[in-house]
């Protein structure tokens, strides 16, 4: 294929596959970018432009992803706070956790947010800057230094999945994905006696990156009140909310290819689930963008335990897609608090898809909720903690949100 085949090709899923292709019909400009486009074009540039393409739809579920990790990423990660740019996580050592990034190119931070305003969140807090550095030749930092922005090809950090124990009634459970049953169940087995013990459970999402809601059933048993029901508990959140899927044959064979790909090494009843889903796929394949009674739901039972009594959930704007929906049906539980700061916000068109290509793949959402018709979206806002601290600076050198249950909350 061709760069320009495969931008097409892409172009076309977005018109006809993606979940919010009548939502947001009009909103790209594939002619802009397909000038762009040359043979001439290594992987990293090409990649840059599809990039570019996607970020009009304003869709963190649209995206390339690179099963060997080839693709050049950021050396560091940032958060905005007031007219700067903090490094909360580095991979260079030129430029260190809590260096404080005062322009871009020689531009002052403010100036960039109001020219890519149209990219970046309305809320200071929520804003991600990370498709803007990747553009850029260098950053100035505070005490007049200029940095130079190296692009590096680097492995995925290692998503934690674990159990501490504060105290004797305090626990603090870690998690960074819902992508396997395995973790889960084994962390439930190990630990769900203690759980059951326990006064106060921590629970820390803020680096959740998703994965699939059905991982974190199990869990609820203990973050909700005795004689709780999942069908109850879903009719209380959104009674008039359901989840229309995109039925062409592109996303069958693209959702089968995903499940391929990472169910392998998950255990039966996740296998059996994932195959009723493609079946539901292939029953209604070319019914287009619609709900079906028959949608397929997992079968995971809830009850509810007494213990733990308290359960406090800290949440960042990193927690998103089944994340997002985690903090959203946890919320319902009188025994939780959420703490911190809004999540992500990736979560009204979900259940990816993906499209292969040699190089790399091209992500994309096949469900849409019926709740953005409601005008309660989330998209690129995500759902508001109970106790919201602000992003701050001196959160690079201590716990602020730990710290904040620990003292104020638990008695």
């Amino acid at each position: 294929m061709t760069n320009l085949d495969i931008f097409d090709r892409i172009v076309t899923i977005m018109h006809h596959d993606y979940a919010g292709f009548m939502d947001k019909k009009d909103w790209d400009r594939p002619n802009f970018f397909r000038q762009q486009i040359t043979n001439v074009l290594d992987i990293n540039q090409l990649s840059d432009v599809i990039e570019d393409y996607l970020a009009d739809f304003r869709d963190h579920h649209c995206y390339l992803y690179s099963p060997k990790q080839t693709e050049l990423r950021m050396p560091f990660l940032t958060q905005r706070y007031q007219n700067s740019l903090y490094v909360v996580t580095t991979y260079d050592n030129k430029i260190p956790v809590g260096a404080q990034i005062i322009a871009i190119d020689r531009q002052p931070i403010e100036d960039l947010a109001e020219q890519f305003k149209r990219r970046l969140d309305s809320s200071i807090e929520h804003q991600e800057w990370s498709s803007i550095l990747r553009k850029a030749q260098q950053v100035t930092l505070s005490d007049g230094s200029v940095i130079p922005i190296k692009l590096q090809q680097r492995t995925s950090a290692t998503p934690r999945h674990k159990y501490h124990a504060l105290s004797n009634t305090t626990g603090l459970l870690t998690l960074d994905d819902f992508a396997s049953t395995i973790p889960m169940n084994q962390l439930l087995k190990q630990h769900g006696a203690d759980l059951s013990h326990l006064d106060n459970l921590i629970i820390d999402v803020r680096k959740n990156g998703g994965g699939s809601d059905n991982v974190y059933y199990p869990l609820l048993n203990w973050l909700f009140p005795v004689d709780t029901t999942l069908d109850a508990l879903f009719e209380h959140l959104d009674p008039d909310v359901v989840q229309e899927t995109n039925y062409t044959p592109t996303n069958l064979r693209n959702r089968r290819h995903i499940f391929e790909e990472f169910a392998v090494k998950d255990d039966a009843s996740e296998q059996t689930f994932l195959d009723t889903i493609l079946s539901n796929l292939k029953m209604h394949m070319g019914a287009g963008l619609a709900y079906f009674a028959d949608d397929p739901d997992d079968e995971t039972d809830i009850t509810g335990h007494k213990k733990p009594e308290h359960v406090y959930v800290l949440c960042d704007r990193y927690c998103g897609s089944s994340g997002d929906n985690f903090i959203h049906i946890v919320s319902a539980s009188p025994k939780v608090t959420i703490v911190g700061r809004n999540s992500a916000g990736i979560i009204d068109y979900a259940n990816v898809a993906a499209e292969v290509f040699p190089d790399f793949e091209f992500w994309y959402p096949t469900t849409r909720t019926t709740a953005i018709d409601q005008g309660k979206g989330v998209d690129n806002i995500g759902y508001a903690p109970d106790i919201h601290i602000p992003w701050t600076p001196d959160m690079l050198m201590s716990d602020v949100d730990l710290n904040y249950v620990l003292t104020k909350l638990i008695q």
